[in-house]
């Protein structure tokens, strides 16, 4: 209120909500949304964390003026799922316009473990991500490529450990 902002931009899922001003919010989390998410897949914490940032963002989208989403998918899921008017919503896909293939020069593909080719996930390793498909899908497609020496890259943290060791 002090400095008196134009508009409150909430990028972390959740907006005030009351604000003096329009509030946009970016949702970026669609684990509350899935339904392979128990208790027993991520562990009894993160599920009520989970529940309770579905909650807040539910009730987001309705107090915020607007809210981006990163895909068509995840807007149209609230807009049917829970009534969010299509007017008040965007889908900003969240890419680059250039692609970085190296890591920084800090760090080398060798001192990494990582060979070329190889394919390239950077996300956190949560239950509700399906890993196990994402590797089957590799595995297939690794046997049609012409190369066979395709290495799966994962690049993220371990956020469950015992779902850790079940990827192992």
């Amino acid at each position: 209120r002090k400095i008196h902002p134009d508009v409150l931009f909430c990028p972390g899922d959740i907006v005030p909500f009351r604000s003096p001003v329009p509030a946009v919010s970016v949702f970026h989390n669609i684990g509350p949304f899935c339904s392979n998410i128990t208790p027993r897949s991520v562990g009894a914490y993160d599920w009520v964390w989970l529940k309770a940032l579905g909650l807040l963002m539910r009730l987001s989208a309705r107090s915020a003026t607007r809210v981006i989403f990163p895909s068509r998918y995840f807007r149209d899921l609230f807009v049917q799922r829970f009534g969010l008017s299509p007017d008040r919503s965007d889908v900003i896909y969240h890419g680059r316009d250039e692609l970085r293939t190296e890591p920084p020069e800090a760090l080398s593909l060798q001192q990494l473990g990582i060979r070329k080719p190889y394919l390239l996930s950077v996300s956190h390793l949560y239950p509700y991500k399906n890993f196990p498909a994402l590797f089957k899908g590799f595995a297939l497609a690794r046997e049609t490529l012409r190369s066979r020496d395709v290495q799966l890259v994962l690049v993220g943290n371990a956020r469950n450990g015992s779902y850790f060791r079940e990827l192992r």
